[in-house]
């Protein structure tokens, strides 16, 4: 569908309703329409252009019967309506458009000259859409019939091409006394009209006032694209509805009116048109000629399925009219859709441009129809319609005689349609070629006289020979490979088939890689390291290109061979993780102990590239003075060296309990690494330091461990800070008793306002140090990264504490089985009194307590 600008004066109601006490709720449904399906704003702004085209294209409209179904939904004998009041109804709807209703003649003066016989019939069908008899009237019983809208719809419907469906229930929901939508705009395609049985006719329930008897008439202008006389707006008089249009030329402008009869009321700087049966007045009697004409411009457009509805075929197939054989001339109509099919329609007008037969809005695309039309001799136009303006997408009509001559034909019309005149005389007959493939086919004759010459291939050899042909154009397809090149061309081919095969290499990565090529002859040459034990080594390479770099050990993982070692299985589902990747091919796991010095020294190492391997981890040579290996118990400490980015990292891993062993020395044992991670470096230490006194520590073994030096940057903050012996540092007076800290101490301080202070350092495994705890107090720090129960963290030396307190007094007290503490935390320090002198170590990060 082509893209169409929406214009906001075309902002055109969807959904009309109107009841004695509840009328239009325009904005409510305007606004739910237009959110469910915003298109057909532009759907409304091409129809009314065609709407308008239509109406500018005739000086006339004839008179034009619509089959009609009622639906009854009822739940009770009330609802359950009678047929003499579904009889009233269309009485009173047929005398309205035929102004033949009694009060026609009471239409003011100042509008006489305007008001219309709009000359549009309804009638009860009399056979429903299978070809059964019918009495137009269905009953259904069904509570949707009290808070009826589109539901009820659900429960029955009859083709809205054929027929106009009426719905009449007990209650709508919105509360409106009944609702129609424009042509084309109900949701799903169910187009017709919902109404209350009180609104419903002349008589029975329906309340026999005027505003209650018109309602259907009222409803039925929506259907058939009339807007309210004040224009689209639910609300009749509003200020701003002088601002509306309903695009009826002789309808003033009007706020409109709801109830009364003041025939005398201005308003919008002209009189109003209070009696038009699209205003809300209590005394509506008329259309006027401007919405008689709008009215059927809706019946010739296919917007909505109107203009199948009055066509003869239809009024045949719903029972209106009775089927019977053609007396004077029958034409046949075929019209073949391109895309957006559901846009086109068409009409043939008579002499005096009166519609005469039709059809449309309601084809597949890119389909064939036909349609038989009874026409008396003469001249008639062909009038092609698309509703949105855009022509028919490659759509074509032919409009053939009894002869099966054409006689107007058109391909493609573009726009809004064309008109085309033709002529139906009376059929005779004319000898000549009557095939249309032939080459001397005679659009005019109508009877065969065995001279048709058709072109074609006749070698039965050719993929394109034809058996119908009886005269050779030179046109013959001898199919195969026409390329001289592929290994199967064929001499003979005149089209190639696509068959051909050109060997070469098909893989784009491949140095010979051949873009012609269909099929892979094996050649393709791949260039790389070939050498499998080069660091680059490229399994994929079937070319050495001397590019093969081959890996440099470092001295880091120099070991020496000591007579014992313990086997440590690293293997190839290994889930180890770096930094930033898991390790790659050519990373190096090696295996370290400390040596009598406290240094770290490789035990031994792989080279990792993927496969299941095994280090064997040296033990100490206790021939020799020096520790040369792990000794007996002794934890392997894992390093993995980063080849692509010269990196080391000390990690953490994880063994298989399965294997006799799990990550501690034993001779001829056995460990199976299962994952590993990078323990990341700990390098900074944030400490808050509150009001008031306190207890601070650090984990960091820092550059400077000078107390004046690391806590100069909060001296004007710092009162006194002292060791657990009492020795002091005074900032105001640049006193230090202290010196250097301790690793492993804790310190007490005091501060005039609260500070933050950030430490930088290296981070000593918490395991690797032990605190000595002298006989009575002293002050201790905690070592770990992440907190720790204070009584699981000291439970090994428990029995020679008497007690330990934090900064605020809170106390472990182990004979007691006590812990006001809590958690040890990084930062904070502890006082503790001693019976014993003890060592304090704690358990790595990795390990809990």
């Amino acid at each position: 569908m082509k893209k169409l600008l929406i214009c906001s004066i075309l902002l055109l109601s969807l959904f009309e309703s109107i009841a004695q006490t509840h009328p239009c709720s325009f904005n409510t449904y305007m606004n739910e329409r237009y959110q469910e399906d915003p298109s057909l704003l532009e759907m409304r702004k091409a129809y009314e252009i065609e709407i308008q085209q239509i109406i500018n294209s005739k000086s006339s409209f004839t008179q034009k019967t619509i089959p009609v179904v009622i639906h009854i939904i009822y739940n009770d004998s009330y609802s359950n309506i009678s047929t003499t009041q579904v009889n009233s109804a269309l009485t009173a709807i047929n005398e309205d458009f035929n102004a033949s209703n009694s009060d026609f003649n009471s239409v003011i003066s100042a509008f006489s000259g305007i008001k219309s016989n709009v000359n549009i019939n309804f009638e009860l069908a009399n056979l429903d859409p299978n070809g059964n008899t019918t009495t137009g009237i269905t009953r259904t019983e069904s509570d949707f019939t009290d808070n009826a809208s589109e539901n009820v719809k659900g429960l029955i419907v009859w083709d809205p091409n054929m027929y106009l469906n009426i719905w009449v229930v007990d209650n709508i929901e919105s509360g409106a006394g009944a609702y129609a939508y424009y042509p084309g705009t109900a949701p799903g395609g169910n187009e017709g009209i919902v109404t209350r049985h009180t609104q419903f006719g002349t008589t029975g329930t329906s309340n026999s006032s005027n505003f209650a008897a018109t309602t259907l008439t009222h409803e039925v202008g929506h259907y058939l694209n009339l807007s309210h006389t004040w224009g689209d707006s639910n609300d009749a008089e509003l200020e701003d509805n002088c601002n509306l249009d309903d695009y009826v030329n002789d309808t003033p402008n009007t706020i409109g009116t709801l109830y009364g009869c003041n025939t005398s009321q201005y308003s919008c700087g002209s009189l109003d048109n209070v009696q038009n049966y699209m205003d809300y007045t209590d005394c509506t009697n008329m259309f006027s000629n401007g919405q008689r004409a709008r009215a059927h411009a809706a019946l010739h457009s296919a917007q909505g399925g109107r203009v199948n509805l009055w066509q003869h075929e239809n009024l045949i197939a719903t029972g209106i009219v009775e089927n019977t054989t053609c007396e004077t001339e029958l034409i046949t109509v075929q019209i073949q859709t391109g895309s957006y099919a559901n846009e086109v329609s068409w009409v043939v007008l008579d002499g005096n441009g009166e519609g005469v037969a039709g059809g449309g809005g309601t084809y597949s695309n890119n389909s064939n129809y036909y349609t038989t039309v009874c026409l008396a001799q003469g001249n008639y136009t062909f009038q092609s319609i698309d509703s949105y303006g855009d022509g028919w997408n490659g759509g074509y009509y032919i409009v053939r005689n009894c002869n099966n001559v054409i006689i107007a034909n058109n391909s493609n019309p573009s726009g809004t349609g064309t008109t085309e005149t033709f002529n139906v005389a009376s059929c005779g007959s004319i000898p000549g070629c009557t095939n249309p493939i032939a080459a001397n086919f005679n659009n005019q004759a109508n009877e065969d006289d065995g001279s048709c010459i058709i072109l074609g291939c006749l070698d039965y050899g050719a993929s394109n020979y034809n058996p119908n042909a009886n005269q050779d154009d030179g046109t013959c397809v001898f199919t195969g490979c026409t390329d001289d090149t592929a290994i199967n061309f064929d001499p003979e081919a005149n089209s190639n088939d696509g068959s051909c095969i050109i060997l070469g290499c098909l893989d784009y990565g491949a140095s010979n890689y051949n873009p012609n090529a269909n099929q892979d002859d094996g050649t393709c040459i791949f260039t790389g390291c070939t050498d499998d034990t080069a660091i680059n080594f490229d399994p994929e390479a079937n070319s050495n290109d001397g590019s093969c770099e081959y890996l440099q050990i470092p001295e880091l993982f120099n070991y020496s061979l000591t007579g014992a070692n313990h086997t440590i299985v690293i293997p190839n589902d290994l889930i180890f993780n770096l930094e930033s990747a898991p390790i790659a091919n050519s990373d190096i796991i090696g295996v370290f102990y400390n040596n009598e010095n406290g240094v770290e020294k490789c035990a031994g190492y792989i080279v990792w590239q993927g496969e299941t391997a095994s280090i064997a981890a040296q033990g100490n040579d206790t021939t020799t003075d020096e520790i040369d290996g792990f000794q007996e118990g002794e934890t392997f400490q894992i390093k993995v060296w980063d080849q692509s980015e010269d990196t080391y990292y000390n990690c953490v891993v994880q063994y298989l309990l399965s294997m006799p062993n799990q990550g501690e020395y034993s001779t001829n044992g056995i460990s199976a690494i299962s994952n590993g991670i990078v323990v990341p470096p700990v390098t900074s230490q944030l400490i808050n330091f509150p009001i008031g006194w306190s207890i601070f520590s650090s984990y960091l073994v820092l550059d400077d461990m000078d107390i004046a030096n690391i806590l100069n940057p909060i001296n004007e903050s710092i009162v006194i800070a002292k060791d657990y012996q009492g020795s002091a540092y005074l900032a105001e007076w640049g006193f230090n008793g202290i010196g250097s800290i301790i690793y492993g101490n804790a310190y007490q301080i005091k501060m005039i306002q609260e500070a933050n202070l950030e430490l930088f350092g290296i981070y000593n495994q918490p395991e690797d140090t032990q605190i000595a705890l002298p006989l009575g107090w002293s002050l201790f720090g905690y070592l770990r990264t992440q907190p720790a129960n204070c009584s699981a963290v000291l439970e090994s030396i428990s029995s020679d504490i008497e007690i330990v307190k934090n900064a605020s007094g809170n106390a472990y007290l182990p004979i007691w089985e006590f812990n006001g503490i809590g958690n040890l935390a990084p930062g904070w320090g502890y006082q503790i009194k001693m019976n014993n002198q003890q060592m304090l170590q704690y358990n790595s990060n990795s390990d809990s307590y």
